[in-house]
């Protein structure tokens, strides 16, 4: 298995999970990756870029008490997913579990 972004397949904690992205079309857990959207489109430089230009976005909403963002993760749509709870009671999931999104 092999991944696009170069991420290290064979030290993830969710390979039993994954399809790998070469095999999967930049699919690895059945939904689209935002790392293997911008790498097939221009490279890992685009990828990069568009890492970069986010970093830069979020560090200009100087929110009080966010420390200052220098990386971004892909992290595994399943694994960041958390169910919240409506004021009405009501629990959803904001995000798509076989999606591939950046964070930290």
């Amino acid at each position: 298995m092999s991944a696009l972004c170069g991420a290290k397949c064979s030290e993830c904690g969710f390979k039993k999970q994954c399809k790998g992205c070469f095999e999967t079309c930049g699919n690895p857990f059945g939904g689209k990756c935002v790392a293997a959207e911008y790498i097939k489109i221009g490279g890992k430089a685009n990828f990069e870029d568009f890492k970069a230009q986010l970093i830069d976005e979020f560090n200009a909403l100087h929110i009080e008490g966010m420390p200052k963002l220098t990386s971004l993760n892909s992290l595994c749509g399943f694994y960041v997913n958390l169910e919240y709870s409506l004021p009405n009671g009501q629990k959803v999931k904001l995000l798509n579990d076989n999606r591939v999104y950046l964070g930290n």
